[in-house]
Order: C-alpha cells, then structure tokens, then sequence
C-alpha cells in the first residue's frame, strides 16, 4: 500500500515513476495519475526536447495556451486562455533553464493538466498576443 504522490489516494501496488510530475525518485504515484498526467508531461518533454532551441513554441491544452521563444539569450512566454485573453506574460528569470523546466513551472502555476495538448505552429500572431 502506498500513497500516490500526485493526487494523494491510497493504493495498492508497486505504484509507479511520477517524474516528470513529482521530482523525487523515491516517490510512487497510482495508476490513473501515471497514465493521465505522468505519460502525457514525458510525451510533451520529449518533443520539446527536440525542438527547443530550434522554433517557438505554441502547446494548447484544454482551456489554455502557452508561448514560449528564446530571444536575447532568455525565455519569453505568454499563457493565455481559450479566448484568447492574455492571463500572463514575461520572461523567465532563470535563462539557463531548458525549456521543458519553463513550460513545468508555467503549468503548475496555472493549474494546467499535460493530459491532451497539442503543439501549434506559431507564427506572429500568437506571439503578438503578448504586446496588446
């Protein structure tokens, strides 16, 4: 028996890796929590990993976007809502962090679940979205 280090419920079992979610080596989440939020963050990591340093980024997830581009040797990044309302902007203090750190922090901030994203290909307009 163990208690899942992501959404708190007892199981019982080996339980599972939460990282990227949770991480802490030795902790276990259950089985719902590995399939909905720990598969769908490793799936986004290893995509952003391949891109990161090539293109901007757009992911959308269910009810929010995320922007994020290198410029002047920082991160600059946009979260806004399915609106299109601008919930925040700026730029990411720690500019020797790799982008997939940004994009955790940013969506544990907001509250934003990795289950269900898609990466948009960005052009100006998503990024102008920060300027109004």
């Amino acid at each position: 028996m163990h208690k899942c280090s992501i959404c708190g419920k007892k199981t019982i079992g080996f339980g599972n890796d939460p990282r990227p979610i949770v991480d802490i080596e030795s902790e276990r989440c259950c089985d719902d929590c590995y399939n909905n939020y720990v598969i769908p963050m490793r799936m986004l990591n290893i995509y952003l990993m391949k891109i990161a340093c090539v293109k901007e980024v757009v992911i959308r997830f269910d009810g929010f976007y995320i922007g994020i581009h290198r410029r002047f040797g920082a991160w600059e990044y946009w979260v806004a809502d399915d609106n299109e309302e601008n919930i925040e902007q700026g730029v990411f203090e720690d500019d020797d962090a790799p982008m997939t750190k940004v994009i955790k922090d940013l969506m544990e901030k907001h509250h934003i679940s990795p289950n269900g994203f898609d990466i948009l290909e960005p052009d100006l307009t998503y990024f102008m979205m920060v300027d109004e």
